[in-house]
């Protein structure tokens, strides 16, 4: 068993090891008025699928502080991937810089024509039926030989070169549906966002 304080209510309890940071946020019964998306383990940013091993210190977080908002922006990311690459099939998502408390992204079709207004609301009406099929995201934590091959077959070139040079013998993925992607920094993984 492990001893967990939870910073946002004050009290400690017990837990069988491997125990994840969602389970423990149902027997905190942490309330806060926006959705908890990670959590500070002793004082570290860490996935709601975390799991502890050894005691720990734990606050969780929601979107209303720039961790909490930095995962749930993955998400979205990558939910707008996801609807890019079923709606325009062999185009370039680039998610840029921040602009007016949004982010700058540019769609390059794979004939390399324009979007027009309508591929904006086809856009965001497939991004809202994917949310309403409450799809989950899928974590993969595997040898990076392995998601180097996921890469690969994506067509992930940049993706290929940043793991091949970063000399961990681990790498995470993630996938939504038969999407695959990777982005550095944890995520809102409950049921859906």
């Amino acid at each position: 068993m492990v001893q967990v304080y939870c910073k946002n209510t004050g009290e400690s309890q017990r837990f069988p090891e491997g125990t994840s940071l969602l389970q423990m946020l149902e027997a905190f019964d942490c309330h806060k008025p926006y959705p908890i998306v990670s959590a500070k383990v002793n004082n570290v940013s860490q996935g709601l699928k975390f799991k502890v091993y050894q005691n720990k210190d734990i606050e969780f977080i929601d979107v209303r502080e720039p961790s909490g908002m930095r995962v749930y922006c993955r998400s979205l990311y990558f939910l707008l991937y996801k609807a890019s690459a079923d709606l325009f099939p062999g185009s370039r998502l680039y998610i840029e810089h921040p602009i007016s408390h949004g982010y700058f992204c540019h769609l390059r079709k794979a004939d390399e024509s324009e979007l027009t207004s309508e591929d904006l609301q086809a856009l965001s009406a497939h991004m809202r039926e994917l949310v309403e099929k409450d799809m989950p995201f899928h974590r993969y934590d595997v040898q990076t030989d392995r998601a180097l091959r996921e890469f690969r077959k994506a067509g992930f070139d940049d993706k290929v070169k940043l793991l091949e040079t970063s000399g961990e013998a681990y790498t995470d993925y993630y996938t939504l549906g038969d999407t695959v992607d990777y982005y550095y920094g944890n995520w809102y993984l409950p049921p859906a966002i």
